[in-house]
Protein backbone atom coordinates (compact mmCIF):
# COMPACT_ATOMS: atom_id res chain seq x y z
CA UNK A 1 0.00 0.00 0.00
CA UNK A 2 1.39 3.22 -1.32
CA UNK A 3 0.97 6.28 1.12
CA UNK A 4 -0.46 8.96 0.04
CA UNK A 5 1.41 12.33 -1.01
CA UNK A 6 0.31 13.78 -3.88
CA UNK A 7 -3.40 15.45 -3.97
CA UNK A 8 -5.41 17.10 -6.88
CA UNK A 9 -8.71 18.96 -6.25
CA UNK A 10 -10.98 19.04 -8.61
CA UNK A 11 -12.79 22.80 -8.74
CA UNK A 12 -11.35 26.27 -7.79
CA UNK A 13 -14.24 27.35 -5.85
CA UNK A 14 -14.61 28.30 -1.66
CA UNK A 15 -15.13 24.55 -1.32
CA UNK A 16 -12.04 23.30 -3.03
CA UNK A 17 -9.56 26.15 -1.63
CA UNK A 18 -10.68 25.15 1.82
CA UNK A 19 -10.14 21.79 1.10
CA UNK A 20 -6.59 22.48 -0.62
CA UNK A 21 -5.44 25.14 2.29
CA UNK A 22 -6.36 22.55 5.29
CA UNK A 23 -3.97 19.72 3.83
CA UNK A 24 -1.35 21.76 3.43
CA UNK A 25 -1.63 23.85 6.94
CA UNK A 26 -2.30 20.37 8.46
CA UNK A 27 0.12 18.08 6.01
CA UNK A 28 2.89 20.46 4.64
CA UNK A 29 5.12 17.79 2.94
CA UNK A 30 1.87 16.58 0.99
CA UNK A 31 1.78 18.17 -2.81
CA UNK A 32 -1.30 19.47 -3.15
CA UNK A 33 -2.78 20.90 -6.67
CA UNK A 34 -6.20 22.88 -7.43
CA UNK A 35 -6.90 21.92 -11.07
CA UNK A 36 -9.45 24.84 -11.97
CA UNK A 37 -12.96 23.90 -13.00
CA UNK A 38 -15.71 25.98 -13.39
CA UNK A 39 -18.89 25.49 -11.53
CA UNK A 40 -22.16 25.33 -12.91
CA UNK A 41 -25.89 25.32 -11.87
CA UNK A 42 -24.64 25.22 -8.69
CA UNK A 43 -26.68 26.67 -5.46
CA UNK A 44 -23.73 29.48 -5.24
CA UNK A 45 -25.10 32.55 -3.29
CA UNK A 46 -23.55 36.30 -3.71
CA UNK A 47 -23.18 35.77 -0.02
CA UNK A 48 -23.56 33.08 2.86
CA UNK A 49 -24.25 32.96 6.36
CA UNK A 50 -21.70 31.04 8.77
CA UNK A 51 -21.60 29.54 12.41
CA UNK A 52 -19.31 29.27 15.27
CA UNK A 53 -17.41 26.19 14.08
CA UNK A 54 -16.58 27.97 10.79
CA UNK A 55 -14.57 30.72 12.83
CA UNK A 56 -13.33 28.02 14.98
CA UNK A 57 -11.86 26.11 11.87
CA UNK A 58 -10.63 29.15 10.04
CA UNK A 59 -8.65 30.94 12.57
CA UNK A 60 -7.65 27.79 14.99
CA UNK A 61 -7.29 25.06 12.61
CA UNK A 62 -6.12 27.29 9.24
CA UNK A 63 -3.98 29.51 11.65
CA UNK A 64 -5.69 32.60 10.03
CA UNK A 65 -5.85 35.52 11.57
CA UNK A 66 -9.50 36.83 12.63
CA UNK A 67 -7.50 41.20 11.94
CA UNK A 68 -6.22 39.95 8.84
CA UNK A 69 -9.64 37.86 7.43
CA UNK A 70 -11.26 41.59 8.59
CA UNK A 71 -9.62 43.68 6.80
CA UNK A 72 -9.20 41.85 3.94
CA UNK A 73 -13.07 39.77 3.25
CA UNK A 74 -14.75 42.16 5.33
CA UNK A 75 -17.59 40.14 6.74
CA UNK A 76 -20.25 41.41 9.39
CA UNK A 77 -21.06 39.41 12.55
CA UNK A 78 -24.16 37.71 12.76
CA UNK A 79 -25.67 35.99 16.22
CA UNK A 80 -27.52 33.70 14.52
CA UNK A 81 -31.19 33.80 12.59
CA UNK A 82 -34.61 34.99 13.25
CA UNK A 83 -37.73 33.15 12.43
CA UNK A 84 -40.83 34.28 11.00
CA UNK A 85 -42.20 31.46 11.77
CA UNK A 86 -44.84 29.34 13.29
CA UNK A 87 -47.28 30.98 15.39
CA UNK A 88 -45.23 33.45 17.16
CA UNK A 89 -44.39 36.48 15.95
CA UNK A 90 -41.21 35.13 15.52
CA UNK A 91 -38.05 32.66 17.44
CA UNK A 92 -34.07 32.98 17.04
CA UNK A 93 -31.79 30.04 16.76
CA UNK A 94 -28.68 31.31 17.81
CA UNK A 95 -25.20 30.51 19.11
CA UNK A 96 -25.89 31.42 22.71
CA UNK A 97 -27.25 28.67 25.43
CA UNK A 98 -30.56 30.69 25.85
CA UNK A 99 -33.36 27.82 26.07
CA UNK A 100 -31.10 25.09 27.31
CA UNK A 101 -30.24 27.27 30.29
CA UNK A 102 -31.45 26.98 34.24
CA UNK A 103 -31.23 30.22 36.37
CA UNK A 104 -30.50 29.49 39.98
CA UNK A 105 -33.75 31.81 40.89
CA UNK A 106 -35.54 29.68 39.40
CA UNK A 107 -37.29 26.01 39.89
CA UNK A 108 -37.25 24.94 35.88
CA UNK A 109 -35.15 25.80 32.73
CA UNK A 110 -35.91 28.35 30.57
CA UNK A 111 -38.01 26.90 28.15
CA UNK A 112 -40.71 26.69 30.46
CA UNK A 113 -41.49 30.19 31.06
CA UNK A 114 -42.33 31.36 27.76
CA UNK A 115 -45.67 30.36 27.25
CA UNK A 116 -47.47 31.57 24.84
CA UNK A 117 -46.46 35.19 24.10
CA UNK A 118 -46.36 35.67 20.23
CA UNK A 119 -42.82 38.34 21.94
CA UNK A 120 -41.55 35.65 24.32
CA UNK A 121 -38.38 35.53 22.12
CA UNK A 122 -37.69 39.37 22.68
CA UNK A 123 -35.24 38.96 25.46
CA UNK A 124 -35.10 35.16 26.05
CA UNK A 125 -31.28 35.63 26.64
CA UNK A 126 -28.13 37.50 25.07
CA UNK A 127 -28.37 36.96 21.50
CA UNK A 128 -32.27 37.65 21.40
CA UNK A 129 -31.88 40.25 23.43
CA UNK A 130 -29.04 42.31 21.29
CA UNK A 131 -30.87 41.31 18.23
CA UNK A 132 -34.20 42.82 19.22
CA UNK A 133 -31.79 45.99 19.84
CA UNK A 134 -29.91 46.10 16.41
CA UNK A 135 -26.61 45.27 18.42
CA UNK A 136 -24.23 42.69 18.69
CA UNK A 137 -21.88 43.04 21.10
CA UNK A 138 -22.15 43.70 24.87
CA UNK A 139 -19.82 46.68 25.39
CA UNK A 140 -17.21 46.46 27.76
CA UNK A 141 -15.98 48.50 30.67
CA UNK A 142 -12.93 50.45 28.20
CA UNK A 143 -15.61 50.48 25.48
CA UNK A 144 -14.40 47.85 22.84
CA UNK A 145 -17.06 45.05 22.12
CA UNK A 146 -16.84 42.14 24.06
CA UNK A 147 -16.26 39.35 21.42
CA UNK A 148 -16.76 35.38 21.92
CA UNK A 149 -15.80 33.49 19.34
CA UNK A 150 -17.20 30.58 19.86
CA UNK A 151 -20.61 32.77 19.84
CA UNK A 152 -20.70 34.26 17.03
CA UNK A 153 -20.83 33.65 13.23
CA UNK A 154 -20.32 36.08 10.04
CA UNK A 155 -22.08 36.62 6.71
CA UNK A 156 -19.12 36.75 4.28
CA UNK A 157 -19.50 37.81 0.79
CA UNK A 158 -18.65 35.15 -1.68
CA UNK A 159 -16.43 37.12 -4.05
CA UNK A 160 -14.14 38.92 -1.32
CA UNK A 161 -13.62 35.48 0.66
CA UNK A 162 -12.62 33.83 -2.97
CA UNK A 163 -10.21 36.38 -3.41
CA UNK A 164 -8.46 36.04 -0.18
CA UNK A 165 -8.50 31.85 -0.28
CA UNK A 166 -6.80 32.07 -3.74
CA UNK A 167 -4.05 34.28 -2.30
CA UNK A 168 -4.19 31.85 1.68
CA UNK A 169 -3.51 29.42 -0.58
CA UNK A 170 -0.73 30.15 -2.58
CA UNK A 171 0.92 31.42 0.55
CA UNK A 172 0.74 27.82 2.15
CA UNK A 173 2.22 26.44 -1.09
CA UNK A 174 -0.94 24.93 -2.86
CA UNK A 175 -0.21 24.93 -6.87
CA UNK A 176 -2.74 25.80 -9.44
CA UNK A 177 -3.41 24.35 -12.37
CA UNK A 178 -5.28 25.41 -15.98
CA UNK A 179 -6.82 22.79 -18.31
CA UNK A 180 -10.34 21.56 -19.06
CA UNK A 181 -11.35 18.16 -17.93
CA UNK A 182 -11.85 15.90 -21.30
CA UNK A 183 -12.03 12.40 -20.08
CA UNK A 184 -12.33 11.04 -16.42
CA UNK A 185 -10.25 7.87 -16.29
CA UNK A 186 -12.23 5.23 -13.68
CA UNK A 187 -11.35 1.87 -12.03
CA UNK A 188 -11.76 -0.52 -9.41
CA UNK A 189 -9.88 1.21 -6.86
CA UNK A 190 -10.83 4.73 -7.68
CA UNK A 191 -9.58 7.53 -10.45
CA UNK A 192 -5.86 6.92 -11.74
CA UNK A 193 -5.93 9.98 -13.84
CA UNK A 194 -7.69 12.74 -15.21
CA UNK A 195 -7.08 13.18 -19.04
CA UNK A 196 -6.66 17.07 -20.21
CA UNK A 197 -7.16 18.88 -23.10
CA UNK A 198 -4.12 18.68 -25.28
CA UNK A 199 -3.43 14.97 -23.87
CA UNK A 200 -1.78 15.88 -20.61
CA UNK A 201 -3.13 13.01 -17.60
CA UNK A 202 -2.89 14.55 -14.13
CA UNK A 203 -1.93 11.55 -11.94
CA UNK A 204 -2.99 11.49 -7.96
CA UNK A 205 -2.95 9.12 -4.99
CA UNK A 206 -5.75 11.34 -3.96
CA UNK A 207 -8.59 13.35 -5.83
CA UNK A 208 -10.88 15.54 -4.00
CA UNK A 209 -14.17 16.28 -5.82
CA UNK A 210 -15.20 20.05 -5.32
CA UNK A 211 -17.55 20.57 -8.67
CA UNK A 212 -20.72 21.48 -7.04
CA UNK A 213 -23.87 19.25 -7.41
CA UNK A 214 -21.85 18.10 -10.45
CA UNK A 215 -20.29 15.60 -8.87
CA UNK A 216 -18.23 15.03 -11.39
CA UNK A 217 -15.29 12.37 -9.54
CA UNK A 218 -17.68 11.10 -6.95
CA UNK A 219 -21.15 10.89 -8.59
CA UNK A 220 -20.97 10.35 -12.09
CA UNK A 221 -17.53 8.16 -12.28
CA UNK A 222 -17.68 6.30 -9.15
CA UNK A 223 -21.13 5.91 -9.33
CA UNK A 224 -22.39 6.96 -5.93
CA UNK A 225 -25.75 7.92 -6.23
CA UNK A 226 -27.82 10.56 -5.13
CA UNK A 227 -29.75 9.66 -1.78
CA UNK A 228 -32.80 11.86 -2.34
CA UNK A 229 -34.17 13.83 0.43
CA UNK A 230 -37.79 14.73 -1.26
CA UNK A 231 -40.23 14.77 -0.60
CA UNK A 232 -39.68 15.45 2.98
CA UNK A 233 -37.49 19.00 2.41
CA UNK A 234 -39.61 19.96 -0.71
CA UNK A 235 -37.75 22.90 -1.53
CA UNK A 236 -36.05 22.53 -5.63
CA UNK A 237 -35.89 26.03 -6.77
CA UNK A 238 -34.43 29.36 -5.78
CA UNK A 239 -34.67 32.77 -6.57
CA UNK A 240 -31.66 34.80 -5.55
CA UNK A 241 -31.02 38.98 -5.59
CA UNK A 242 -29.04 41.82 -3.76
CA UNK A 243 -29.24 45.31 -4.00
CA UNK A 244 -26.83 48.40 -2.63
CA UNK A 245 -26.76 49.02 0.49
CA UNK A 246 -27.78 52.71 1.46
CA UNK A 247 -27.14 53.94 4.94
CA UNK A 248 -29.10 51.16 6.78
CA UNK A 249 -27.98 49.58 9.81
CA UNK A 250 -26.42 46.27 10.09
CA UNK A 251 -28.30 43.63 11.82
CA UNK A 252 -26.77 41.43 13.77
CA UNK A 253 -28.22 38.03 12.34
CA UNK A 254 -29.72 36.69 9.20
CA UNK A 255 -33.94 36.77 8.64
CA UNK A 256 -36.48 33.73 7.69
CA UNK A 257 -39.88 34.49 6.63
CA UNK A 258 -42.45 31.83 6.14
CA UNK A 259 -43.93 32.47 2.51
CA UNK A 260 -46.86 30.73 0.28
CA UNK A 261 -44.71 27.93 -1.12
CA UNK A 262 -41.53 27.78 1.17
CA UNK A 263 -39.22 30.53 2.38
CA UNK A 264 -37.56 33.47 2.16
CA UNK A 265 -34.17 34.90 3.70
CA UNK A 266 -32.27 38.24 3.93
CA UNK A 267 -28.56 38.59 4.51
CA UNK A 268 -26.19 41.30 5.98
CA UNK A 269 -23.04 42.26 4.04
CA UNK A 270 -21.30 45.31 4.22
CA UNK A 271 -21.75 46.50 1.04
CA UNK A 272 -25.13 45.44 -0.29
CA UNK A 273 -27.66 43.13 1.03
CA UNK A 274 -29.06 39.19 -0.25
CA UNK A 275 -32.46 37.75 -0.22
CA UNK A 276 -33.75 34.91 -1.79
CA UNK A 277 -37.09 32.37 -1.98
CA UNK A 278 -36.63 28.86 -1.65
CA UNK A 279 -39.66 27.03 -3.31
CA UNK A 280 -41.48 23.71 -4.03
CA UNK A 281 -41.37 24.04 -8.08
CA UNK A 282 -44.75 22.04 -7.96
CA UNK A 283 -46.71 24.54 -6.25
CA UNK A 284 -45.37 27.90 -7.50
CA UNK A 285 -43.57 29.18 -10.86
CA UNK A 286 -40.43 31.21 -10.89
CA UNK A 287 -42.39 33.92 -11.82
CA UNK A 288 -44.79 34.19 -8.93
CA UNK A 289 -41.80 33.35 -6.94
CA UNK A 290 -39.89 36.55 -7.71
CA UNK A 291 -43.09 38.77 -7.14
CA UNK A 292 -43.66 37.23 -4.08
CA UNK A 293 -39.99 37.79 -2.78
CA UNK A 294 -40.42 41.38 -4.28
CA UNK A 295 -43.48 41.97 -2.22
CA UNK A 296 -41.00 41.90 0.86
CA UNK A 297 -38.15 43.04 -0.76
CA UNK A 298 -39.07 45.54 -3.51
CA UNK A 299 -35.41 47.05 -3.55
CA UNK A 300 -34.12 43.48 -5.01
CA UNK A 301 -32.52 43.96 -8.19
CA UNK A 302 -32.12 41.21 -11.10
CA UNK A 303 -32.88 37.60 -9.39
CA UNK A 304 -31.65 34.17 -10.65
CA UNK A 305 -32.68 30.78 -10.54
CA UNK A 306 -31.14 28.15 -9.28
CA UNK A 307 -31.88 24.44 -8.50
CA UNK A 308 -31.55 22.94 -5.39
CA UNK A 309 -31.34 18.81 -5.54
CA UNK A 310 -31.25 17.98 -1.80
CA UNK A 311 -29.96 14.81 -1.00
CA UNK A 312 -26.37 13.27 -0.45
CA UNK A 313 -24.08 10.50 -2.58
CA UNK A 314 -24.34 6.83 -0.10
CA UNK A 315 -20.51 7.51 0.85
CA UNK A 316 -18.40 10.81 0.61
CA UNK A 317 -15.06 9.00 0.44
CA UNK A 318 -14.92 6.20 -2.33
CA UNK A 319 -11.65 4.70 -3.07
CA UNK A 320 -9.29 7.14 -4.09
CA UNK A 321 -11.84 10.03 -4.55
CA UNK A 322 -13.33 12.40 -1.45
CA UNK A 323 -16.47 14.59 -2.27
CA UNK A 324 -16.26 18.01 -0.27
CA UNK A 325 -18.81 20.56 0.28
CA UNK A 326 -22.06 19.85 -2.50
CA UNK A 327 -20.23 17.06 -4.28
CA UNK A 328 -21.25 15.01 -1.53
CA UNK A 329 -24.60 16.56 -0.53
CA UNK A 330 -26.58 19.45 -0.24
CA UNK A 331 -29.29 20.45 2.07
CA UNK A 332 -31.04 23.87 1.72
CA UNK A 333 -29.28 26.34 3.95
CA UNK A 334 -32.74 26.84 6.28
CA UNK A 335 -30.23 26.61 9.15
CA UNK A 336 -26.91 28.23 7.77
CA UNK A 337 -25.22 24.69 8.45
CA UNK A 338 -23.57 24.15 5.07
CA UNK A 339 -20.29 26.07 5.66
CA UNK A 340 -19.40 23.73 9.21
CA UNK A 341 -20.03 20.79 7.35
CA UNK A 342 -17.48 21.57 4.82
CA UNK A 343 -15.32 22.76 7.34
CA UNK A 344 -16.06 19.64 9.50
CA UNK A 345 -15.42 17.25 6.34
CA UNK A 346 -11.98 19.66 5.84
CA UNK A 347 -10.97 18.93 9.24
CA UNK A 348 -12.06 15.20 9.16
CA UNK A 349 -9.84 14.77 6.10
CA UNK A 350 -6.62 15.93 6.97
CA UNK A 351 -6.54 14.26 10.44
CA UNK A 352 -7.46 11.27 8.78
CA UNK A 353 -4.42 11.59 6.86
CA UNK A 354 -2.33 12.75 9.40
CA UNK A 355 -3.36 10.11 12.17
CA UNK A 356 -2.86 7.26 9.42
CA UNK A 357 0.11 8.44 7.86
CA UNK A 358 -1.24 8.32 4.68
CA UNK A 359 -1.58 4.78 4.80
CA UNK A 360 -5.66 4.96 4.25
CA UNK A 361 -7.17 1.60 5.10
CA UNK A 362 -10.70 -0.02 4.65
CA UNK A 363 -11.65 0.71 8.58
CA UNK A 364 -10.60 4.78 8.11
CA UNK A 365 -12.82 5.27 4.85
CA UNK A 366 -15.84 3.02 6.78
CA UNK A 367 -15.47 5.49 9.89
CA UNK A 368 -15.38 8.79 8.37
CA UNK A 369 -18.32 7.89 5.86
CA UNK A 370 -20.33 7.06 9.09
CA UNK A 371 -19.78 10.71 10.46
CA UNK A 372 -20.15 12.45 7.74
CA UNK A 373 -23.93 10.87 6.90
CA UNK A 374 -24.76 10.78 10.34
CA UNK A 375 -24.01 15.12 10.38
CA UNK A 376 -26.01 15.14 7.35
CA UNK A 377 -28.87 13.26 7.89
CA UNK A 378 -29.09 15.05 11.29
CA UNK A 379 -29.24 17.89 9.56
CA UNK A 380 -31.89 16.62 7.48
CA UNK A 381 -33.93 15.78 10.49
CA UNK A 382 -33.66 19.08 12.09
CA UNK A 383 -35.14 21.06 9.18
CA UNK A 384 -37.85 18.36 9.56
CA UNK A 385 -38.74 19.98 13.00
CA UNK A 386 -39.11 23.23 11.09
CA UNK A 387 -41.51 21.82 8.14
CA UNK A 388 -43.71 19.53 10.41
CA UNK A 389 -44.63 22.39 13.16
CA UNK A 390 -44.82 25.22 10.85
CA UNK A 391 -48.51 26.07 11.36
CA UNK A 392 -48.07 30.18 10.04
CA UNK A 393 -49.84 29.54 6.83
CA UNK A 394 -51.84 26.66 5.58
CA UNK A 395 -51.32 26.43 2.11
CA UNK A 396 -50.79 23.29 -0.27
CA UNK A 397 -47.49 23.24 0.03
CA UNK A 398 -47.50 23.63 3.79
CA UNK A 399 -50.42 21.37 3.77
CA UNK A 400 -47.76 18.55 1.87
CA UNK A 401 -44.42 19.70 3.87
CA UNK A 402 -46.21 19.17 7.20
CA UNK A 403 -47.42 15.61 6.00
CA UNK A 404 -43.93 15.06 4.61
CA UNK A 405 -41.49 16.00 7.10
CA UNK A 406 -38.50 13.73 7.91
CA UNK A 407 -37.46 13.44 11.68
CA UNK A 408 -35.82 10.24 11.93
CA UNK A 409 -33.64 9.62 14.46
CA UNK A 410 -34.82 13.28 15.81
CA UNK A 411 -38.09 11.17 17.06
CA UNK A 412 -36.81 10.17 20.76
CA UNK A 413 -36.11 13.84 21.51
CA UNK A 414 -39.74 15.14 20.04
CA UNK A 415 -41.29 12.42 22.12
CA UNK A 416 -39.23 13.46 25.38
CA UNK A 417 -40.13 17.13 24.87
CA UNK A 418 -44.12 16.65 24.23
CA UNK A 419 -43.89 14.44 27.05
CA UNK A 420 -41.92 16.72 29.81
CA UNK A 421 -41.54 20.06 27.78
CA UNK A 422 -38.02 21.74 27.38
CA UNK A 423 -36.08 19.54 29.85
CA UNK A 424 -32.62 18.80 29.34
CA UNK A 425 -32.35 16.32 31.89
CA UNK A 426 -31.72 13.15 29.42
CA UNK A 427 -29.62 14.66 27.02
CA UNK A 428 -26.41 12.04 27.20
CA UNK A 429 -29.32 9.27 26.12
CA UNK A 430 -31.21 11.54 23.47
CA UNK A 431 -28.77 12.59 21.84
CA UNK A 432 -25.54 11.11 19.72
CA UNK A 433 -21.87 11.99 21.07
CA UNK A 434 -20.83 15.52 19.20
CA UNK A 435 -24.27 16.45 18.33
CA UNK A 436 -23.60 19.69 16.89
CA UNK A 437 -27.11 21.16 17.52
CA UNK A 438 -27.26 20.49 21.27
CA UNK A 439 -30.86 20.91 22.74
CA UNK A 440 -30.22 24.24 22.25
CA UNK A 441 -30.92 24.09 18.73
CA UNK A 442 -34.21 21.46 19.22
CA UNK A 443 -35.52 23.83 22.15
CA UNK A 444 -34.97 26.81 19.84
CA UNK A 445 -37.23 25.31 16.70
CA UNK A 446 -39.34 23.29 19.57
CA UNK A 447 -40.30 26.33 21.97
CA UNK A 448 -40.07 28.57 19.18
CA UNK A 449 -43.00 27.43 17.34
CA UNK A 450 -44.97 26.46 20.54
CA UNK A 451 -44.76 22.91 20.37
CA UNK A 452 -47.01 21.93 23.13
CA UNK A 453 -45.98 19.41 25.84
CA UNK A 454 -48.44 17.17 28.16
CA UNK A 455 -46.11 18.14 31.93
CA UNK A 456 -48.50 19.63 33.57
CA UNK A 457 -46.46 21.78 35.71
CA UNK A 458 -46.93 25.61 34.71
CA UNK A 459 -45.09 28.54 36.39
CA UNK A 460 -46.30 30.63 39.66
CA UNK A 461 -46.80 34.35 39.14
CA UNK A 462 -43.93 34.57 41.47
CA UNK A 463 -41.16 32.47 39.43
CA UNK A 464 -43.00 34.55 36.16
CA UNK A 465 -42.45 37.71 38.15
CA UNK A 466 -38.74 36.45 38.63
CA UNK A 467 -38.08 35.32 34.79
CA UNK A 468 -39.30 38.92 33.51
CA UNK A 469 -36.15 40.31 35.78
CA UNK A 470 -34.23 38.15 34.02
CA UNK A 471 -35.22 39.35 30.60
CA UNK A 472 -34.97 43.42 32.21
CA UNK A 473 -31.51 42.44 32.49
CA UNK A 474 -30.62 41.23 29.16
CA UNK A 475 -32.21 44.08 27.53
CA UNK A 476 -29.86 46.69 29.98
CA UNK A 477 -27.38 45.00 28.38
CA UNK A 478 -28.19 45.09 25.25
CA UNK A 479 -29.11 49.05 25.32
CA UNK A 480 -25.91 49.88 25.86
CA UNK A 481 -24.06 47.53 23.28
CA UNK A 482 -22.29 47.79 20.08
CA UNK A 483 -24.10 47.29 16.79
CA UNK A 484 -22.22 45.69 13.90
CA UNK A 485 -21.39 49.35 12.28
CA UNK A 486 -19.87 50.02 15.55
CA UNK A 487 -17.84 47.13 16.10
CA UNK A 488 -16.42 47.34 12.82
CA UNK A 489 -15.65 51.01 13.23
CA UNK A 490 -13.29 50.09 16.03
CA UNK A 491 -12.24 46.74 15.57
CA UNK A 492 -10.80 47.96 12.01
CA UNK A 493 -9.51 51.48 13.32
CA UNK A 494 -12.12 53.67 11.60
CA UNK A 495 -13.85 55.46 14.69
CA UNK A 496 -12.42 56.52 18.23
CA UNK A 497 -13.53 54.33 20.98
CA UNK A 498 -16.24 55.55 23.58
CA UNK A 499 -16.60 54.62 26.91
CA UNK A 500 -20.61 53.93 27.68
CA UNK A 501 -22.30 56.41 29.82
CA UNK A 502 -23.60 53.46 32.39
CA UNK A 503 -22.15 50.20 32.64
CA UNK A 504 -24.61 47.95 32.67
CA UNK A 505 -24.83 45.33 35.38
CA UNK A 506 -27.27 43.05 33.56
CA UNK A 507 -24.50 40.65 33.58
CA UNK A 508 -24.44 40.13 37.53
CA UNK A 509 -28.27 40.29 37.94
CA UNK A 510 -29.40 37.57 35.62
CA UNK A 511 -27.46 34.44 37.35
Amino acid sequence: MKAITDVVVVGDDCDGLLAAISLKVNAPHLCVQVLRYPIQGDFALDGFATSPAFLHFLHEELRVPPQEFLRAVRPTWRLGTRYEWGPREFFDYTYEFQLDTKYAKLGRETGFYLGDSPLAFEAVGPASALMSHGKVFARGKDGRPQIDSSRIGYHIEHDSLLRFLQTLAQRAGVVFKEGEVTEVVGGESGVPCLELDGGEMLTADLFIDATGQQSLLLGKTMGQQLQSFAPGLMCDRAIVATWPRQDELIQPHSTVHTMDAGWSWRSEHERFLGAGYAFGSRHINAKQAETELRRFYPQCGPVRLVKMIQGRRENAWCGNVVGIGNASAFVEPLAAAGPATLAFQCQWLARTLIDCDGLVRPSLLKQFNRRWRRMVDGEREFLGLFYRFNTRFNTPFWQEARHNAHIGDVEPILTCYRDIGPDSLHRSLLMYEMDPLGFEGYFSVLVGQNVPWTNPWRPSDEELAKWATVGDGWRRMAATALTVNEANDLLLGRAPMRRPQAQSRALQTVG
